[in-house]
């Protein structure tokens, strides 16, 4: 039997866990200047689907963050499988990556 709260390796896993198709990507702040930039956030999905130890791993633009963890903190998940098909609690990466995308003017039009 598996310790509660043992995070799964993935040899263990069978089914891994799934994310909403609703969950909402961030949402960036209007005055931020400098908006392109990749950002990797480690989560734990629980054997209940519920999040925790939300927390940026990796980040090329510091000013994404807050707005990538406050994204993934409101998204829900099925939670992953093992091969007994017990439900398991796994360790996610989730990556972010922002670019910025020149739109034509209009007198280039």
């Amino acid at each position: 039997m598996l310790h509660v709260d043992r995070i799964a390796k993935s040899s263990e896993i069978k089914t891994p866990p799934r994310p909403d198709k609703k969950n909402a990507s961030p949402v960036l702040p209007k005055e931020l200047t400098e908006r392109a930039g990749e950002v990797i956030i480690s989560v734990v999905v629980t054997r209940t689907g519920a999040l925790r130890d939300v927390r940026v791993d990796r980040s090329t633009n510091s000013a994404l963050n807050d707005a990538c963890v406050k994204a993934v903190q409101l998204w829900k998940f099925t939670p992953a499988s093992g091969y007994a098909n017990q439900l398991l609690n796994v360790r996610l990466s989730v990556p972010f990556r922002f670019k910025v995308v020149e739109t034509p003017r209009q007198e280039d039009q």
